[in-house]
């Protein structure tokens, strides 16, 4: 999304392509609204960013706001497993203290203090609440918090007392600053019950917001990438449909030996038993069969020794079409998922499509017989 003065003073230009979402500076608010229904959308980007499936009844009382759909499905997923305790754990603190404790850190000792021993610069592991998994949690609630801010929308009132009480759980846990870097966690039994809500909380915390070249005043909001969540959602379903094969997202691959560049990148690689069976690219648009597409996936399919590859778009071709690439015997099979249909339909789509790549990896597969020689001799 780009914003810029338009040729009125006082009125802007907004160009949005493929995102959604929410920002606001001051008084000045800019709301997104998708083309898909709210709640619909919550589906794709629950199920994208977590694997869960929202229920029908989720879906039907989503409300209509995008801030406020994306505020309830997080309290849907944080507010019974912070019930049951919160987090605890070991992080690593370091610092300047007149304790000797822990590790001493002489590098740092010597950088600061030269010849001195006192104060110390230490490293020491603490226990408690103050650990990434709560962090990511609560910096997400605090963003969710800022967002819900609608006072004439009478539920926004409960989503703020329901964000205020899980930020009271978390209130030992130290605020991200601004600007930093999402600490990294790993998942773990103890964890597992936040595993949903920490990925979602992600999701909340990734939106990239307002970027502003000039000026020095903060805005607040999130952006979400649709061809994005899109994408993540159709590789998740290809690989819940096949236990047999991995499904790799942005997978890099080396175009010329020895060179760190140029590199092809495709949406989704295929592989079974360490083999590429299939290759495939998303694409968030209509079907447009432009000769840029065909020429990638072309690539793809050239260099990864397929003689099929795969286009996923993000609205209805029925059936699937296959487009021969001229002499080549090389073929681009183009796909559709409806996304206007009701939510759950789209794994019984995917379903469809994970059939057809299904043939191309049996194909690949199937083992070659030796040809049988007869030998005939004259007695």
């Amino acid at each position: 999304m780009t914003c810029s003065p338009g040729s009125v003073p006082g009125y802007f230009e907004v160009q949005v392509k493929n995102v959604c979402g929410i920002i606001s500076a001051g008084s000045i608010v800019v709301e997104i609204a998708p083309k898909l229904a709210v709640g619909e959308l919550m589906w794709l980007v629950t199920y994208a960013s977590t694997g869960v499936r929202l229920d029908e009844d989720t879906i039907k009382a989503a409300p209509t706001r995008l801030a406020d759909a994306l505020a309830e499905v997080f309290l849907l997923m944080v507010e019974e497993p912070i019930r049951q305790g919160v987090l605890r754990g070991y992080w690593q603190h370091s610092g300047t203290s007149s304790v000797l404790r822990g590790r001493l850190q002489v590098s740092e000792q010597l950088a600061h203090h030269y010849d001195r021993l006192f104060p110390f610069e230490v490293s020491y592991s603490e226990f408690g609440m103050d650990i990434a998994e709560n962090q990511i949690l609560r910096a997400a609630s605090l963003k969710l918090l800022r967002s819900v801010s609608d006072p004439s929308v009478a539920h926004n009132e409960e989503l703020k007392h329901r964000l205020r009480r899980v930020l009271r759980y978390l209130a030992d846990v130290r605020d991200l600053p601004e600007g930093a870097a999402r600490p990294h966690w790993q998942r773990s039994a103890q964890n597992e019950r936040f595993w949903c809500g920490i990925e979602f909380a992600e999701l909340v915390l990734d939106g990239s917001g307002l970027s502003a070249v000039n000026g020095t005043r903060q805005s607040v909001g999130f952006i979400i990438t649709l061809w994005k969540v899109f994408e993540a959602a159709v590789a998740r379903a290809l690989q819940e449909s096949g236990s047999a094969w991995t499904v790799s997202a942005q997978k890099q691959f080396r175009l010329i030996q020895n060179r760190s560049d140029p590199l092809i990148r495709p949406d989704l690689v295929v592989e079974s038993k360490g083999r590429v069976v299939a290759v495939a690219d998303t694409k968030y648009k209509a079907p447009q069969f432009i000769s840029s597409d065909l020429f990638q996936l072309f690539t793809y399919a050239q260099y990864l020794h397929l003689r099929r590859s795969h286009v996923i778009y993000a609205a209805p071709l029925k059936p699937a079409q296959e487009l021969r690439i001229g002499q080549t015997g090389v073929s681009v099979i183009a796909h559709g998922l409806d996304l206007s249909r009701p939510s759950h339909t789209f794994l019984e789509q995917m379903q469809e499509i994970a059939d057809v790549v299904t043939q191309d990896a049996l194909r690949i597969e199937a083992p070659v017989q030796a040809p049988v020689t007869v030998t005939t001799t004259s007695v």
